[in-house]
Formats: structure tokens, C-alpha cells, sequence
């Protein structure tokens, strides 16, 4: 998803979700809120999935992918437009002030803002049209889970360079908290900003000598 046109040349600035622009899980928050509307709409068979879904991950019985699929999949079936509305107005409130703005201060200097998530893009596309980005990269719904790839690691690295390359764009920082982002936090030539960083990551980008700025 993107708002732009092709053509210009303009420094990017990749943007992780989850910890980084806000200060909490987005799929934790998307979850909570999907669970407290059956509930409200009294659909008890399709929450009784969800919960168990939710308990079989948390005891390690499936996969992280093989319960957010399903649930990925519930809520669009089960969510219109005004309850999305409401679930980025949840998020919103969970913004992380002072990188909201510092971006607002790249985008007075002419540069694009992307948020780049393994979140589904069921609601990363609706916050990122309320926050004004350029651009989103995020989980799709997809047929079945075999099929169902987040968009983490380096296929999310992938995508964030493919998405540059199509409007002639260059990967100037990257925003993240996380190691999941290593592969683009090692791309050549960028600035790294670490927003309430894991140990993990630090220690990392230390071992590989690639420097940084902490916020």
C-alpha cells in the first residue's frame, strides 16, 4: 500500500509497529478488541475458537503463524470499517511521542515515512492512512495458513527494498526496537535508531560493529 507517485528520489525512513511507534503488542491490542466484540455481539461459538486458539499458543501446541491465521481470518469476517476505526484509535493512544516527533520533523525535511510490520495489514493499512504515511508493509490475508507469510525477518527487509525500488526511493534510517530487524538494520549506508531497544539487539549490532542511536 502506498500513496505515492513514481519517479522521486526522497529518503525513506522504514518504521517498525509493535514497540517501536507504539508502546505495545498491536496484535495484543487488534486480539483484545476482537475478543470483547463477540463477546458484546454475543457470537460465543466464534470467541470460544478464539480463546482456544489463544490457549493452544500459549502452551506451545501451534505456532505463532498457526494462531494468527485463524485469527486474522475471524476478523475479517467478524469486524467492519468502524470497529478497524477503533481499534487504530486503541493504538493511537499508545504512540510513542517523542518518535512521532522526530518523523514529523523528516517529513518537514521532504522524507518518506513507512511503517514496515509483521502485523496484519488488516488494520497497519487503516493507521498508517490516519498518521499520514507513504507507505505500509504488512501481513496480507492469504487461503490457507501454508501460504500465510508475515512479512518479519528478512522477507520484511525484502519488501521494504522492493518497495524502494519501485518509486525510486532510498532506505535512509531504520526505526525498530527488536533483532527481527536485523536485516535491515544491516543494510549499507543507513542510520539506525533504536527505540527502547531488547538487550538482544544492542548486543548484536555491537558484535557486528554497526552503530547507532539509542531513543
Amino acid at each position: 500500500m502506498t500513496h505515492e507517485s513514481q519517479g522521486e528520489r526522497r529518503k525513506v525512513a522504514i518504521v517498525d509497529l509493535d514497540g517501536t511507534l507504539i508502546d505495545n503488542n498491536s496484535l495484543h491490542l487488534f486480539i483484545l478488541y476482537l475478543s470483547q466484540t463477540l463477546r458484546r455481539r454475543r457470537r460465543f461459538l466464534t470467541l470460544a475458537r478464539l480463546l482456544g486458539l489463544l490457549a493452544m499458543r500459549r502452551m506451545g501446541v501451534i505456532s505463532h503463524v498457526r494462531m494468527k491465521h485463524p485469527v486474522h481470518l475471524m476478523a475479517i469476517s467478524s469486524l467492519d470499517d468502524c470497529d478497524l476505526d477503533c481499534v487504530v484509535s486503541r493504538l493511537i493512544s499508545h504512540l510513542r511521542s517523542p518518535l512521532i516527533d522526530r518523523l514529523k520533523r523528516l517529513r518537514t525535511e521532504g522524507w518518506v515515512l513507512v511503517i514496515a510490520s509483521a502485523a496484519p495489514e488488516i488494520y497497519v493499512g487503516k493507521l498508517c492512512d490516519e498518521l499520514g504515511f507513504d507507505a505500509c508493509i504488512a501481513t496480507p490475508m492469504s487461503d490457507s495458513v501454508a501460504t500465510y507469510k508475515e512479512a518479519r525477518g528478512v522477507r520484511k527487509r525484502d519488501l521494504a527494498i522492493e518497495l524502494a525500488e519501485k518509486y525510486g526511493w532510498e532506505i535512509a534510517l531504520v526505526a525498530t526496537d527488536h533483532e527481527d530487524d536485523l536485516p535491515l538494520l544491516s543494510l549499507p549506508g543507513i542510520k539506525r535508531l533504536l527505540v527502547n531497544p531488547t538487550p538482544a539487539l544492542v548486543n548484536a549490532l555491537d558484535g557486528f560493529s554497526l552503530d547507532y542511536e539509542a531513543v
